[in-house]
């Protein structure tokens, strides 16, 4: 009978172990699987900085071309501004020939004017010369016309 419970707790001991060697495997399994995840997650971490240098290599570059366009746009701007100036001061320069060129325009149509009124004033005073020269002759063709007929009498 003593061997009979030896044999019992043996085979108990064995199920026991059985058991706990299942547990084990199971443990193994999930030990695996989490380094599995692990390792894939470590691929992933690698792939994502990968990415990341990526963006930060293209991020830079992209930097640097901004602060070229941003230069550029400063340098067009400086152009731009010394262009508008240039041409402010040609306009201001324009305008003010256009007032010295309307100041001779207004003083010669002034001069043209009176000039204008001169020779209406030379016509009238012709005209009148023109009147009193016949006055004259017709005097003296009369006092002629006269003296003729002084002579002839």
């Amino acid at each position: 009978q003593h061997l009979q419970q030896v044999v019992e707790q043996v085979d108990e001991l064995k199920q026991e172990i059985q058991k706990k060697d299942a547990d084990l495997q199971v443990k193994e399994q999930e030990f695996d699987k989490l380094i599995n995840d692990f390792q894939n997650l470590r691929w992933e971490k690698e792939e994502t900085e990968k990415k990341l240098n990526t963006s930060v290599t293209e991020l830079e570059c992209l930097r640097s071309e901004l602060s070229k366009q941003d230069s550029r746009i400063k340098e067009l701007t400086v152009q731009l501004n010394e262009t508008n100036e240039q041409r402010k001061e040609s306009v201001e320069q324009e305008k003010e020939v256009v007032r010295e060129r309307d100041s001779q325009l207004q003083t010669l149509q002034r001069e043209l004017e009176n000039v204008k009124m001169m020779n209406e004033n030379l016509v009238l005073s012709l005209q009148f010369c023109e009147e009193e020269m016949k006055k004259v002759k017709e005097v003296c063709q009369r006092e002629q016309e006269a003296a003729s007929l002084a002579i002839r009498k």
